[in-house]
């Protein structure tokens, strides 16, 4: 039984309404994963508020970081939904492999539980991230890391827009072999059910074209 995706570009309202429709809120075990140790619990909070409003119940908060503990692990497997902060992607992969959490959320989604990746944390579920800075610095151009979860067969790139080097998607699409996910701000991703589709404005983009996946997103298969 495979699991769902939610992709956001942005938090935003952390559409509560889709997560009710792609999984059941009864007994529901929710865990949110930061790229690095946080410093108070302003994020931690606004994520649980949100899922509150549809009555998941039982939040945990999984360090990956600083303040790792072995106790983590039986947590994190016992989790419905895994909820991957945003941050610098290779920081979060880093921790992810370190502790081999990567190996863990494939197993959870291969079991039937709803992923969830804001930002960077939806980079990285794929097997190359995409990523336009590091620690605060900005690259001059886009790069691939060549490590990933690969729970998202897709390439994704969070926060697109016409500003963005479209040529250089393209070209990595090539490389990689891969189809890229360009999102722009405000928009979600769904995986569920053997469809793929999204809310917001989301290209999918390859070698040879550029298509708007709000027009083709149910005829895609998944497999």
């Amino acid at each position: 039984m495979i699991g769902n995706l939610m992709l956001l570009s942005n938090f935003g309202n952390g559409h509560p309404e889709i997560l009710m429709k792609i999984c059941s809120n009864k007994n529901m075990v929710f865990s949110y994963i930061p790229s690095r140790t946080e410093l108070g619990d302003i994020y931690f909070n606004r994520v649980k508020n949100t899922y509150k409003e549809i009555g998941i119940e039982i939040f945990n908060y999984i360090d990956i970081d600083q303040n790792y503990k072995d106790e983590y692990d039986v947590i994190l497997l016992g989790s419905n939904i895994v909820f991957l902060a945003g941050g610098d992607d290779p920081y979060i992969i880093k921790n992810l492999k370190k502790r081999k959490y990567d190996v863990l959320l494939r197993k959870l989604y291969s079991s039937g539980a709803t992923i969830i990746g804001l930002c960077a944390g939806a980079s990285i579920l794929s097997p190359y991230a995409i990523v336009s800075d590091y620690n605060g610095i900005k690259f001059k151009d886009i790069h691939v890391i060549p490590w990933g979860v690969g729970i998202n067969k897709y390439m994704y790139y969070s926060r697109f827009d016409d500003s963005c080097n479209l040529e250089s998607l393209k070209e990595f699409s090539v490389k990689y072999r891969k189809q890229i996910l360009a999102a722009y701000l405000d928009s979600v991703i769904i995986f569920s059910d053997g469809e793929l589709s999204s809310e917001g404005e989301v290209l999918l983009i390859n070698e040879n074209s550029v298509s708007d996946l709000r027009i083709i997103g149910n005829s895609i298969e998944l497999n």
